[in-house]
């Protein structure tokens, strides 16, 4: 007795009756709809944060140069009336010792430069000296 041979092929491939013709076409065009659908989802998602990426760093660069521009324009002014102080000291055209000239000095500095709400002065012998703009002081707490 001989073993009847068996195909290494399953046996739907061999009677094509057994699966019906709306089965055998639908089934790839599915899979085919799916696979192009999830395709597209996953790049527009990744398109989707790359784009969020990019505009949060313009956001974060352009937030940092204003910040670095205002900074730099207040520092550079305070700079300035520092060294013009200064200079002032140097060439004796303002005595430190004579608070009430060194009052209006500072009064006339302050309207001269609207970056400021006060200006000060502390010498060594523990005098000091603080002219404030009142019009451009929000609270009368840091007075």
């Amino acid at each position: 007795m001989s073993l009847p041979l068996r195909s290494p092929h399953p046996k739907w491939l061999h009677s094509p009756r057994q699966l019906p013709l709306r089965t055998v076409l639908t089934v790839p065009f599915v899979l085919l709809i799916a696979g192009t659908v999830g395709l597209v989802g996953y790049l527009s998602h990744r398109s989707g944060q790359q784009a969020v990426a990019d505009l949060s760093n313009q956001l974060m660069e352009q937030t940092a140069n204003r910040v670095s521009d205002g900074l730099n324009e207040f520092l550079g002014n305070a700079h300035r009336v520092v060294a013009r102080n200064r200079e002032d000291l140097e060439n004796n055209r303002i005595d430190p010792t004579d608070l009430e000239a060194l009052q209006q000095y500072f009064f006339d500095l302050l309207h001269l430069n609207d970056n400021f709400v006060a200006l000060g002065y502390g010498s060594a012998t523990g005098e000091s000296l603080l002219v404030a703009d009142q019009s451009r002081v929000m609270s009368n707490d840091y007075i």
